[in-house]
């Protein structure tokens, strides 16, 4: 068991990596606009044939987030340890879906997620790009099947930096693990890394209108 946690801040490698996938996200969503506006022939158009299909408050992302804040445990020197001080977020994780048709029956799907963040996590800023096809509308019915891919948009767990005394000394260790039997090294598998739940998905949608 630590001693104490002698680091409040989660121990991140890659704060530029964050950065550079903010600058492709924001890159590519304009590059994805500049191409729908061309391909309908100027931006008025393009914002004509664009429809918001979808905005959503958080994800399954953000239950496993509230699914790690549960519990904590008490360190050797008394001091009482809460996950949800770990996990609590600074916003909740938006989603924006649109849709922009291209044609009668072909249409792109594109949207944004701001991400969401707190001293243990992290999860990413991501832009959505789909196809979705009408296969068949009969009257008040209709048969569509989407696909869609994700950059970014993942969730990362990142650890803590524990004083496990003379003989351990200062190690990384999974904050939630920190006061297991297992050795701090290994603990830092079980940190969470999960993908974007929209990511490569095939949704086969029939709707009947009344």
């Amino acid at each position: 068991m630590p001693r104490q946690c002698l680091s409040e801040r989660p121990c991140r490698l890659a704060p530029a990596r964050a950065l550079a996938l903010v600058r492709i996200s924001r890159a590519l969503g304009l590059a994805l606009t500049f191409a729908f506006a061309a391909e309908a022939g100027q931006a008025g158009e393009f914002w004509d044939n664009t429809y918001l299909i979808g905005m959503t408050l958080g994800s399954s992302l953000t239950d496993e987030v509230d699914r790690l804040g549960t519990g904590g445990y008490e360190l050797s020197d008394g001091t009482k340890i809460n996950f949800e001080d770990w996990y609590a977020r600074q916003w909740t994780d938006v989603h924006v879906q649109m849709l922009t048709e291209l044609g009668q029956n072909f249409g792109v799907v594109w949207g944004l997620s701001s991400g969401e963040s707190g001293p243990k996590y992290k999860i990413y800023p991501g832009v959505q790009i789909g196809l979705l096809w009408q296969i068949f509308q009969n009257g008040n019915s209709e048969l569509t099947i989407s696909f869609t891919e994700v950059l970014g948009g993942n969730l990362k767990e990142f650890p803590c930096v524990a004083d496990y005394g003379p003989i351990g000394g200062v190690q990384e260790v999974n904050c939630r693990l920190a006061a297991t039997s297992l050795p701090p090294q290994d603990t830092l598998q079980y940190l969470v890394n999960l993908p974007s739940p929209d990511s490569g998905v095939v949704t086969l949608n029939y709707t009947i209108r009344f």
